[in-house]
């Protein structure tokens, strides 16, 4: 692995193989596509100094490349429905290190957040030169259930509350940014518990929503 280097780099995992909404990652809010607001944030951000997109498609990379991101062409091997966001960050990390020494700092951005700011970049990162990582999150004061092995309604965080104001304060991983504050040891919140995994280990668990 070459030397790192003090800088912070964002890494967009962006397929083209979306099968709920179709490119997904194209799609536009106010005339701007999520691609294209994602990559904007993070070149925004006084503490990113290389925005990269992980795509395994050529229109995604072609708009990535207009907006000022350097692409790392993704394998198929890890594109397809059933691969994880972590596969295409340590395949990135690989292909990074390759050529240039890996940074200190890694933001792993989401196309799925619309409205991120740069601000949010730098505040995270901010954050996370004193933790080992840190990650965006939404409060939620909505009553969740769950379905109990008889199939009955079990309520979860409205049992003892009689309106919103008075359920439990939650906080729900809006998937906008994530970032480590060392790239050796990656550590990934998404739709399974929080787990860790080097550039040249395996992720022995869940994989989350593929990206």
């Amino acid at each position: 692995m070459s030397p790192m280097n003090p800088s912070a780099i964002a890494i967009i995992p962006a397929r083209g193989g979306s099968k709920g909404i179709p490119n997904k990652n194209l799609a536009t809010v106010g005339g701007i596509s999520l691609l294209a607001r994602t990559i904007s944030a993070c070149k925004l951000s006084t503490k990113i100094s290389t925005t990269y997109v992980s795509t395994d498609s050529d229109e995604i990379a072609k708009v990535a490349i207009e907006c000022g991101a350097e692409v790392i062409r993704r394998p198929q091997s890890i594109a397809g429905d059933s691969a994880s966001s972590e596969s295409a960050l340590l395949h990135a990390l690989d292909e990074i290190a390759n050529t240039r020494s890996l940074p200190k700092y890694l933001l792993f951005a989401q196309c799925t957040s619309p409205f991120i700011q740069h601000q949010d970049v730098d505040g995270i990162l901010a954050v996370v030169e004193s933790f080992n990582c840190a990650l965006t999150v939404t409060h939620n004061h909505g009553f969740l259930w769950k379905q109990d092995q008889d199939g009955n309604a079990v309520g979860m965080s409205c049992i003892a509350a009689s309106s919103r104001r008075a359920s439990p304060s939650l906080s729900r991983a809006n998937e906008c940014s994530r970032t480590s504050g060392r790239v050796e040891w990656v550590l990934f919140y998404g739709d399974s518990p929080l787990r860790a995994a080097t550039s040249r280990g395996r992720v022995n668990s869940r994989a989350p929503t593929p990206r």
